[in-house]
């Protein structure tokens, strides 16, 4: 049900970013449908090469179904294991101008060696498959750019089977080769973009008493930006009941306040969102550099694609 709250809350964002048309409910049974049969198993490049494969080239053709423009990103990872990022778009009217204000959904395809795939990131993937089709559906034409990317070797491993020792290869490779470009293509302010939502691990919910943990919790409260999330979570006597939602005060806040507008129209009270707000807008360099007394904390927080989105060009919403 998460993932169902969650799509229909980016696909409105979407529609009313770009038209003002009429969008279509996800299906639950839909989404169902798509974790079961093809994103539940294990997608690690080498404990299970061919479902990663399987996975790959059902994301590449049902994306193309639908009338998206699609291909693959390859690029090479450590160890020699080469990568390939699936990239799709929906072009707009002011495609390729300065007017543009893209708006991107992600999420990751490959596994660690003994993730089961499913919450992590098989829920994702769902997510990306059944926004892009809500999108796909509708008859107008939309003024921006809407892209699709699922990024390779976002897992982070080391090692002499490891492909991306720092995490989030595919989705700095993206921002590297395509973003970047793109901006100077198009010549669009990179604050003025509508944009990034990265989907990740919808799917573990767990209303238990002490199902969640929190990471250094001795610093995690006194952090700046963390200190209201951390008591909500031990107000409620710390149950991973909640989806998790960061954005920086400094750059992401409309995007932010969009989402949340949206959720809170769902009117779902069995789930709730929790946001963290990250009080710097270099979240990314604070972090890397390692000397911010709560750089471990806020490291925990932002790790994953987000991290890659802020690293390459703090300017953009993510």
């Amino acid at each position: 049900m998460t993932r169902k709250l969650i799509i229909a809350v980016v696909a409105v964002i979407f529609m009313r970013a770009t038209a003002d048309a009429a969008y279509q409910k996800s299906d639950v049974n839909n989404l169902r449908e798509l974790l079961v049969d093809h994103f539940t198993g294990n997608r690690h490049h080498v404990t299970n090469p061919a479902g990663k494969k399987a996975a790959g080239s059902f994301l590449i053709n049902t994306l193309r179904s639908y009338g998206l423009q699609t291909w693959l990103q390859p690029f090479q990872g450590e160890n020699k294991y080469n990568g390939s990022n699936i990239f799709a778009y929906w072009p707009g009217r002011n495609t390729g101008t300065a007017l543009d204000r893209p708006i991107v959904v992600t999420a990751d395809l490959d596994t660690d060696k003994e993730s089961p795939g499913r919450d992590d990131n098989g829920s994702g993937l769902a997510a990306v498959v059944e926004i892009a089709r809500l999108i796909t559906s509708q008859t107008c034409v939309q003024d921006n750019s809407i892209f699709f990317a699922v990024f390779d070797f976002e897992e982070k491993e080391g090692g002499a089977t490891g492909a991306c020792s720092t995490g989030s290869c595919g989705s700095a490779n993206f921002v590297q080769f395509l973003v970047k470009p793109y901006i100077d293509f198009s010549k669009v302010d990179p604050a003025m973009w509508s944009g990034f939502i990265s989907v990740d691990c919808m799917l573990n919910y767990n209303n238990s008493a002490m199902s969640q943990e929190i990471p250094h919790e001795d610093a995690f409260k006194q952090a700046p930006g963390l200190t209201d999330l951390y008591n909500s979570v031990k107000a409620d006597n710390q149950r991973g009941n909640f989806l998790l939602v960061v954005y920086r005060s400094d750059g992401d806040a409309s995007l932010h306040s969009k989402f949340q507008s949206h959720w809170d129209k769902e009117d779902n009270p069995q789930y709730k969102m929790l946001s963290p707000v990250m009080p710097y807008k270099n979240i990314t360099d604070i972090v890397d550099a390692e000397q911010n007394p709560y750089w471990q904390v806020y490291e925990q927080v932002i790790k994953g694609d987000v991290h890659s989105f802020w690293k390459g060009n703090e300017d953009i919403p993510a």
